[in-house]
């Protein structure tokens, strides 16, 4: 389904038993869920303070620690997990398949991010059975964020009847990185009797609050978080009444999204859908956001030829921005001559190729360049004395001014 998906598969959430409480006791841990009952059944642990005997860590793609200090749903330690794109966890069973279970049990915290998907899928041999999104079997119908959920996934809606089982698979599948989650008490649970899958809750209620602001060419959007949503679609129309495109190439679990993605001079109109395991709400209300004009800067003359140290009077003219006002500089520094305020540029004394930049006041960003080429420009030669009489071995010095437009100097 996935090109980068691992072909053996995906995560084994690692699942542990829990000793029961007696009467009037306290539990050991803020779960305490797992019964006597349920290991009479048959709890298989896969992950209980660490990798239970007989399961191996064939994982991809996350980084994993296996005796995370905190948080932790029971006993010392959890399975923290940080996944990239498409990255999963794969635990396997190294001797032979287990007969088909009735539940993988586990318990999961979202870390800093409620309503992460997760993809679980049961493995056997070389086979991957088809997948279901974690979080619609975990309490509450998703995953939170800092605070465990209780999940438990009936193997009957993994794998056909009877089937054996020797791997678990827990894969990201929005094609991001995730922040750090968490896992604990990872187990397999009976072999009769599993749990029907969980009825879909109702879809999340249209998501409230959007905004839309621009800054930098670009829309940033912003909205408030729906109760029960695992992710948000954003879509996008150029009117107020479409037709209005989807941006988001699967549900986000963010409750921001910045659309780089437009043009200068444009107006756009944004809304937003929530989902989970019940489906996608209804559309929120659409926002408007328009982005200004691209601003551009002229000027003139603009490219012309100079005599060293004279000047000349530069214009600028700039679409775009109500404020038409530039600033003068150039880029060569003093080296290059000097503009004032007001655009008359002053050629250098030495000749060569200069630029005048003329800078929108309103988008400073915006800026063009306008190429001087500066010449030596000779007025005169003058050389004394004009006329001189020798005899035989006599000499006669003779001295030459020269007059440019940056002044007389003696000829070197």
């Amino acid at each position: 389904m996935y090109a980068t998906r691992r072909s053996a598969a995906v995560v084994g959430m690692v699942l542990c038993a829990l000793a029961a409480c007696g009467p009037g006791q306290p539990s050991d841990g803020p779960v305490s869920v797992r019964s006597a009952a349920a290991l009479a059944s048959g709890a298989a642990p896969i992950y209980d303070d660490g990798l239970a005997a007989g399961w191996l860590d064939w994982s991809w793609g996350s980084t994993r620690n296996l005796a995370n200090p905190s948080p932790v749903a029971s006993g010392r330690a959890s399975l923290a997990v940080t996944f990239q794109a498409w990255g999963g966890i794969y635990f396997r069973h190294s001797g032979t398949s287990l007969p088909m279970p009735g539940v993988l049990d586990l318990y999961a915290d979202g870390g800093s991010v409620a309503g992460n998907r997760l993809e679980v899928r049961a493995v056997e041999g070389s086979t991957e059975y088809p997948n279901v999104i974690l979080g619609g079997y975990c309490e509450g119908g998703t995953i939170p964020a800092n605070g465990w959920t209780h999940c438990q996934v009936p193997f009957s809606v993994l794998v056909p009847a009877g089937t054996a089982v020797d791997g678990v698979i827990l894969q990201e599948i929005d094609g991001s990185a995730r922040p750090t989650m968490y896992f604990d008490a990872v187990s397999l649970v009976g072999s009769t009797s599993a749990p029907p899958p969980p009825a879909p809750s109702a879809p999340p209620a249209a998501p409230a609050n959007l905004a839309a602001s621009v800054a930098a060419g670009a829309v940033s959007l912003g909205w408030s978080g729906c109760a029960g949503a695992t992710g948000y679609d954003v879509f996008r129309a150029t009117s107020s009444a479409g037709p209005f495109g989807k941006l988001t190439s699967s549900p986000q679990a963010a409750t921001t999204y910045l659309d780089a993605g437009v043009s200068a001079g444009s107006s756009y109109w944004y809304r937003v859908t929530a989902s989970n395991a019940g489906g996608t709400s209804p559309p929120s209300t659409a926002v408007g956001a328009s982005l200004p004009a691209a601003v551009a800067v002229a000027i003139s003359p603009s490219s012309p030829t100079l005599d060293a140290c004279t000047s000349t009077q530069r214009g600028a003219t700039v679409t775009g921005a109500a404020d038409g006002s530039v600033a003068w500089s150039v880029e060569e520094g003093a080296a290059g001559g000097s503009v004032d305020a007001a655009g008359r540029y002053t050629a250098p004394a030495s000749p060569g190729t200069y630029h005048v930049v003329a800078t929108s006041k309103a988008a400073p960003s915006s800026a063009t360049v306008a190429v001087v080429a500066v010449r030596d420009h000779i007025l005169s030669v003058v050389v004394a004395p004009a006329a001189g009489l020798l005899g035989p071995g006599g000499t006669l010095q003779f001295t030459a001014m020269v007059t440019t437009t940056c002044g007389t100097f003696a000829a070197q």
